[in-house]
């Protein structure tokens, strides 16, 4: 065999070697999807079978299959929180204190599956109430099916018109420490529900309380000035405990003027004698206005 035959065998085995691992990707893809297509003919179609063998072989798999594949189907939406929502029951009771109706008391529900609103009602004067849920920009009646946690509230305005003041038992305020709970069960309407509660009940303020106490300056200003920004409770406020009073409480009372003896300090007595000379003690009654 001449040299220059045995450099042409060797470059053609090269070449052929090359084209071997240039095309056997796409070798090996064609050769898998000619087996995979043969074992779904033999699933489906069987060997031999006439048409109606075919078609009834494809019922039974689908029927065999189709339980499975929805199961799984209903477990994943289920998974993804994506249920329905759950219906509205009707719900009316009575509030009790102590043995007692409790008229004007807040009822708000707190589901246990939070991707719902709670409901809420508020009692009459014989401790009666309904309740009804805000859903679709608008209250309906009733409250939805599940375990709720339930609180009870009954308050007033604060002093001197500022916030409000809780006359119920605190335990009751919070879901995380009210012991009063309510199930609601699909088709089955509450008519008839009796929360009991058990404490004291604060005795409400005098709407001339409320509005000024003694006076203007006692209700409007000292009152809510003093709870808020009096740190150490000493009746008293320094510079820095001065420095933190929110101005809109003050109603344009001037805390330096205030302090009349020049001791750095403004106690109750200077701040509820500035605010009746900046609204005049007649007024003691009616709201300071801003001018």
């Amino acid at each position: 065999m001449s040299p220059g035959k045995t450099a042409k065998q060797r470059s053609s085995r090269r070449a052929y070697g090359a084209w071997q691992w240039a095309m056997a990707p796409l070798i090996t893809t064609v050769s898998s999807a000619n087996r995979l297509r043969w074992t779904w003919t033999q699933i489906v179609e069987g060997s031999g079978r006439t048409p109606r063998h075919r078609e009834s072989r494809s019922m039974a798999l689908a029927s065999k299959w189709f339980p499975l594949l929805s199961t799984s189907i209903a477990l994943l939406l289920l998974s993804t929180g994506s249920g329905c929502r759950p219906a509205l029951v009707e719900v009316e009771g009575q509030v009790m204190m102590n043995g007692q109706p409790l008229p004007q008391a807040q009822i708000h529900t707190h589901p246990s599956d939070d991707r719902w609103p709670g409901a809420s009602g508020m009692s009459d004067e014989q401790g009666h109430f309904r309740l009804t849920t805000f859903i679709d920009n608008g209250f309906q009646s009733g409250a939805f099916v599940g375990d709720h946690r339930v609180t009870v509230v009954v308050e007033e305005p604060g002093l001197g018109g500022f916030g409000v003041t809780v006359l119920s038992p605190e335990k009751y305020a919070s879901p995380n420490s009210s012991e009063i709970t309510l199930t609601v069960t699909s088709g089955q309407p509450v008519r008839a529900w009796k929360i009991e509660m058990q404490g004291v009940l604060k005795s409400a303020t005098s709407a001339e309380q409320i509005g000024s106490g003694a006076h203007a300056g006692e209700g409007y200003i000292a009152i809510p000035v003093f709870q808020q920004f009096d740190r150490n409770k000493d009746d008293r406020l320094d510079a820095q405990e001065q420095e933190q009073v929110d101005t809109d409480l003050l109603h344009g009372v001037d805390l330096d003027t205030a302090d009349t003896n020049n001791d750095g300090f403004v106690d109750r007595e200077e701040l509820k004698q500035a605010s009746e000379n900046a609204f005049g003690s007649e007024d003691a009654t009616e709201s300071p206005t801003d001018e």
